[in-house]
């Protein structure tokens, strides 16, 4: 989402956390970065995770289904981004 878009208002930020269920969840580390893979709504996600148990939640994962913590960042060269701030 673009700043401009946000401070014209042609989008509505309503919140900026979301809680939400996803299926086909895969950890993973592309370029030493943290990434959550995810389908939600039928609509595939390839999002950057800043949860600060990343590695240890990665170590000992099994499960396909789970729950994020979606987080709008912040303002980042002229755009906001998704981003998986806590894997639960």
């Amino acid at each position: 989402m673009s700043e401009e878009a946000i401070v014209s208002e042609e989008i509505t930020i309503a919140q900026s956390l979301y809680l939400i269920k996803v299926d086909n969840l895969n950890l993973y580390k592309k370029d030493a970065k943290n990434r959550v893979d995810f389908t939600y709504n039928a609509v595939n996600y390839d999002l950057p995770s800043t949860d600060p148990n990343f590695n240890q939640i990665l170590a000992g994962y099994k499960q396909h289904t789970g729950h994020l913590c979606i987080s709008l960042g912040e303002l980042y060269k002229g755009h906001h981004y998704k981003i998986v701030a806590t894997i639960l």
